[in-house]
């Protein structure tokens, strides 16, 4: 199912030519859209970019920045509805309905293009296959360069240091929005199944259970990493695991670093004094998803 699902997220799919030719121009016109000389960062900002950007790859971008929000937001609070909260789960079920419905007529009028769907549907994807696998992009796929891009801001305008060697070396940025990904992982679990039994840790896992890994945990695990919790911009202790690990690692996450890339990028060059509102609260929330909650930033 990966190698099926896998090509329109990656450099040589639609993602490729999406970021080469499409990406910035996106980010600049979501900015030109910012009324005020303060704004929230994350509403007004990351969040429709991260949508657009997905909605454009997969196929659906005639459903609008806000539609996809909304399904994002809907999805969302299903899955982190950990109480059971029953107007979260109707929330859910709407969105869930509404997207499934959306994603069925774009499978109808799939054909030659190298959107994600029409690339599903050419390589054999059942339609149920499909629908899900696309509302699990979209639940992580919005989330994550959203708050990549609110984490990585946050870290510029709160370390001038930091702030100040990106700008004397740009492509320091790259290593900046690992090192961001790693310290404050904005995806929260991993769930896995043990195919047998294994011992981990000093308990014994079963085989069938599934298994819960806490990304940030692992990003922050004092036995591999040097000053877990510092930002090292020289830092060269290998991967992290912000978009998981192994065979079942996320499958955009080479669009997401470019959403993450760019969007940080066009929005400094457009406000090169954009700073945080004096006494602005930042808090950092959330646990599956996890980022700032708002960034208001004057300009």
């Amino acid at each position: 199912m990966q190698a099926l699902l896998q090509p329109p997220f990656k450099a040589s799919g639609r993602s490729g030519p999406f970021v080469a030719d499409e990406l910035a121009a996106l980010a600049d016109s979501i900015l030109d859209d910012v009324a005020g000389p303060t704004f929230d960062v994350m509403s007004a900002y990351a969040q429709p970019l991260a949508a657009g950007s997905l909605a454009t790859v997969l196929g659906l971008g005639e459903y609008g920045l806000d539609t996809m929000w909304s399904w994002c937001e809907g999805l969302c609070a299903d899955i982190a509805n950990f109480e059971n909260d029953s107007a979260l789960a109707a929330k859910g079920e709407r969105a869930k309905r509404e997207l499934g419905e959306a994603i069925s007529r774009r499978i109808d009028e799939a054909g030659d293009d190298d959107s994600a769907i029409s690339v599903f549907v050419r390589n054999g994807a059942t339609n149920d296959e499909i629908i899900n696998n696309v509302r699990l992009a979209i639940s992580g796929g919005i989330n994550e360069p959203r708050d990549g891009i609110g984490l990585v801001t946050y870290v510029l305008l709160t370390r001038p240091d930091l702030r100040q060697r990106v700008e004397q070396e740009p492509a320091k940025l790259k290593r900046l929005i690992e090192e961001t990904l790693r310290v404050y992982s904005p995806v929260g679990t991993v769930t896995r199944q043990a195919t047998q039994d294994i011992r981990l840790g000093g308990v014994t896992i079963p085989a069938g259970a599934l298994v819960a890994g806490v990304l940030r945990s692992v990003n922050l695990d004092e036995s591999h990493w040097s000053n877990p919790r510092s930002i090292d911009l020289d830092r060269r202790e290998g991967p992290h695991a912000a978009f998981a690990l192994g065979v079942h690692r996320c499958l955009g996450e080479w669009l997401g670093r470019q959403e993450i890339r760019v969007g940080v990028e066009r929005l400094f060059a457009r406000f090169p004094d954009i700073a945080l509102v004096d006494g602005a609260d930042v808090d950092i929330v959330g646990f599956e998803f996890r980022g700032p909650r708002c960034l208001v930033v004057a300009t």
